[in-house]
């Protein structure tokens, strides 16, 4: 068994790791238009947000959460 790069081995991934998060001109036109309309957390983009990110998954409902820790108490 090779060693782990963690200790001193030669790392075995196929790709390079890509930047991260990967976002264009688009999702930041988006983000801009959320900060200057003041709607965080209750706008109309959190409300098309949801429904399409539910649409995406094939799921009835989409919750938009403040982070992960409320998000598993959902």
């Amino acid at each position: 068994m090779a060693e782990l790069a963690l200790n001193g081995g030669t790392p075995s991934r196929n790709k390079e790791m890509v930047a991260w998060p990967m976002h264009g001109r688009e999702e930041e036109e988006r983000i801009a238009e959320v900060v200057r309309s003041g709607e965080w957390w209750w706008g109309r983009n959190v409300r098309e947000f949801e429904a399409r990110y539910a649409e995406y998954h094939s799921a009835r409902h989409g919750i938009t959460c403040s982070n992960g820790t409320i998000g598993l108490i959902i």
